[in-house]
């Protein structure tokens, strides 16, 4: 009986293995960042007053470490197109802001969502009956000046190295 020749079976264990375990890593490092992005988009707090006379008040308390942009509400109302509401621009860390949402909107109108940007771009909605949290996508206008801003700095790190062959 003639013996199995193995060859370079063990050499190709191991490098699947190896594989394996990187890939592994890779998304284990993955899953943490979303799990960081998602802890801190958590921290920002929404919530909506109605007062028995007066208007509906939209307020956010952002308690995260890191400052949250382009804060606003979208509120449907019957028979109507949705309403945005900026609420504001920038809001920093541990404050809190609260706009009125104005006399044209009833009370008994009805807010579907809230979305901000995160200091990291990432846009995030939560719905407000039911407090679910999701990232936004990104748009493509902001896909498209991403690529345009690499792009430009490509050229310029191209035309600094010709001008250095100088």
């Amino acid at each position: 009986m003639e013996e199995m020749d193995w060859g370079t079976v063990p050499a190709w264990a191991s490098a699947v293995l190896t594989s394996g375990t990187l890939a592994l890593g890779f998304y284990i490092l993955l899953r943490d960042r979303k799990k960081e992005e998602r802890e801190e988009a958590n921290r920002v707090i929404f919530w909506l007053e109605y007062p028995p006379k007066g208007h509906m008040t939209a307020t956010v308390l952002n308690t995260a470490e890191r400052p949250i942009s382009n804060v606003e509400v979208l509120l449907g109302l019957a028979g109507r197109r949705p309403r945005r509401v900026s609420i504001q621009r920038v809001v920093r860390p541990e404050e809190e802001v609260s706009v009125s949402l104005g006399p044209d909107v009833p009370l008994h109108g009805e807010p579907w969502y809230f979305r901000f940007t995160d200091s990291d771009g990432r846009r995030w909605i939560r719905d407000v009956k039911s407090n679910v949290l999701a990232p936004q996508g990104v748009s493509r206008g902001t896909r498209r000046r991403l690529w345009l801003t690499r792009r430009f700095l490509a050229l310029r790190v191209r035309r600094s190295e010709e001008m250095e062959e100088w």
